[in-house]
């Protein structure tokens, strides 16, 4: 497929940029094989739409346009998943939430409401808890590596990670919520280990057809995985050629 020339440009002159700041136009323009004007006229369109800024010495940095662009931006786990989060609130009519985690917590990312009955429970995007409470974080706790897991200390160390590897799940009742339950699959990567987890929330009067949810939780996490392993290679191997360029 034919590439626009000058948006390409421009996105290789922001991604030099990321990689070492504070360059001049005629810097970028040696790194990226440009001729000065080309670059010059693309760093002043990216500079009047506060892509970049410029610095002292007219050398130039990424700027506040990307920062809010960013925020808005969709975790890739979340955009590898999220097919797979609409099939399982489908097919559960229940409640599904995806967690990464970050530092001694897991962070929900994405969820998708099912549409069993009026008695629900929501779980914004944002919320966070210890990895050591609810389905969600103990599911990625538990394969965590043995490093990462003893830097939490206790109470994470009271957790049966062997028996939740095991099984290959982790359930929960109203650690997070009362009168709620969770179950949840990690989400395992070749080159990260453990990425994140997808469960299942319900309240606890249709608890006990949870269970029956494991293989299509597990059948949606190695999706994810597999989606997400496969993106994760297309961005870096994009850099190098960028990197080569």
């Amino acid at each position: 497929m034919e590439t626009a020339q000058t948006a390409d440009y421009a996105l290789s002159i922001l991604l030099a940029l990321e990689e070492r700041p504070d360059q001049t136009i005629s810097e970028l323009a040696v790194s990226l094989d440009l001729s000065r004007s080309v670059a010059q006229r693309i760093v002043v369109t990216l500079h009047n739409r506060a892509f970049v800024i410029r610095g002292r010495d007219a050398r130039y940095s990424l700027g506040p346009a990307l920062i809010e662009i960013s925020a808005s931006l969709p975790h890739q786990l979340a955009i590898a998943a999220r097919p797979y989060l609409k099939d399982l609130a489908q097919s559960t009519g229940e409640m599904i939430v995806l967690a990464v985690p970050e530092g001694d917590e897991a962070v929900v990312i994405a969820r998708r409401s099912g549409n069993s009955s009026p008695v629900r429970v929501e779980y914004e995007v944002g919320f966070r808890h210890p990895l050591w409470q609810g389905a969600s974080g103990v599911s990625i706790l538990a394969n965590l590596d043995t490093v990462r897991r003893r830097k939490l200390g206790s109470p994470a160390g009271q957790i049966d990670v062997e028996a939740i590897r095991a099984q290959g799940f982790a359930r929960t009742s109203g650690q997070l919520r009362e009168h709620m339950e969770g179950l949840a699959v990690p989400i395992m990567s070749e080159r990260e280990g453990v990425v994140g987890s997808i469960a299942v929330v319900a309240p606890t009067v249709r608890s006990s057809d949870l269970d029956d949810h494991v293989v299509a939780l597990r059948e949606a996490a190695t999706a994810t995985s597999a989606d997400y392993e496969a993106e994760r290679s297309f961005s870096r191997r994009a850099e190098a050629q960028v990197s080569r360029a």
